[in-house]
């Protein structure tokens, strides 16, 4: 295997990478991507190049000879509010199914989307039922249908679309909620239990190994949702809770916390960080349910529970030193 992998050095990517090392140890890997990997020994197989300079990356793939290809490399965040912010996600893509139709070769393709290619509410009709949570999920839409479309796709292509990912090295958690969790700031909403898809990245990672060698038939031109089982909220936030804490989360009514959320939406226009905000407490109180069925049906189940992500979590957490150095005090 030689395998082309862009955004390696993000979150997600760092963990495909690990994997593939780690299960096919003779495999040759090559990222490309903007930013310096998070991991000294993943520095051999980085290569700084712009997916936006076309010329330069086509080259870099042709010389290279992959025969497999996952294209991670995409702006995240939810931001931006033209898709001209998100040039990566549509140009960067086009690009890069450019330059691997142009280099031949390439046995397997996996494309990293977003759940947000369809808004909470009712189940996706099909793989073409578009209606993006925002401009990113917009630019991802725009990204499958350029997939596709394309008429001269080397291989067999497969698109995943990562749920709510979480672990470590992920690129907000550890300054934002589990930083919430760990001060004891933390407040869960009472009321029914709020259904959402949320994923261990270890088992995201798992899934696209599974993907690279699964039989043609049960992968070839399909739309995947890699995470966890939607389940309560709320049991995710206690596990993190609980091994941060010591403690079950505190409930508070919900027309409390949108107060407090109202509240946050005014220190924020200061520029002052506060810990809840509307769209932070929308997403504590809304439904978000993607069918995993199709993923478990040709993939399997999650390799990971829950409790082996929020073990190695913490552990990473306990890594970084600080605030996280101290362990939680014991429960009583």
């Amino acid at each position: 295997m030689r395998v082309l992998i862009t955004g390696g050095s993000g979150f997600i990517g760092t963990h495909v990478i690990e994997n593939i090392i780690g299960q096919y140890p003779r495999a040759q890997v090559l990222n490309i991507d903007l930013q310096q990997p998070k991991l000294t020994s993943h520095l051999t197989f980085w290569h700084r190049c712009d997916l936006l300079d076309l010329p330069a990356f086509a080259r870099i793939v042709k010389d290279y000879h992959p025969t497999h290809a996952i294209h991670l490399a995409a702006r995240t965040d939810d931001s931006g509010c033209e898709l001209s912010d998100y040039l990566v996600n549509i140009e960067g893509s086009a690009n890069f199914i450019n330059a691997i139709t142009a280099a031949g070769g390439v046995e397997r393709t996996i494309y990293y989307s977003t759940q947000y290619v369809v808004k909470p509410g009712p189940l996706a009709v099909n793989e073409f039922d578009y209606r993006p949570v925002n401009t990113y999920g917009e630019s991802k839409s725009i990204m499958e249908m350029m997939i596709r479309r394309s008429k001269d796709h080397p291989g067999i292509w497969t698109i995943v679309r990562p749920t709510n990912i979480w672990g470590p090295w992920h690129p907000r958690y550890a300054d934002e909620f589990w930083l919430v969790v760990k001060k004891g700031q933390y407040f869960h909403p009472g009321g029914d239990a709020v259904i959402r898809a949320y994923g261990y990245v270890g088992n995201v990672a798992d899934y696209t190994l599974r993907i690279l060698s699964a039989p043609v038939e049960q992968v070839s031109r399909k739309s995947f949702y890699v995470g966890d089982p939607p389940a309560d909220i709320k049991h995710w936030v206690s596990a993190f809770t609980v091994a941060l804490t010591g403690r079950e989360p505190r409930i508070v009514p919900r027309p409390v916390l949108r107060f407090i959320a109202l509240i946050g939406d005014i220190i924020r226009l200061t520029g002052h960080p506060f810990p809840l905000f509307t769209s932070r407490y929308k997403s504590m109180t809304q439904n978000y349910i993607v069918d995993m069925s199709p993923t478990y049906a040709a993939l399997g189940n999650p390799k990971y529970t829950l409790e082996h992500g929020v073990k190695e979590t913490v552990a990473w957490l306990e890594s970084q030193g600080g605030i996280w150095s101290v362990s939680p005090p014991p429960k009583t």
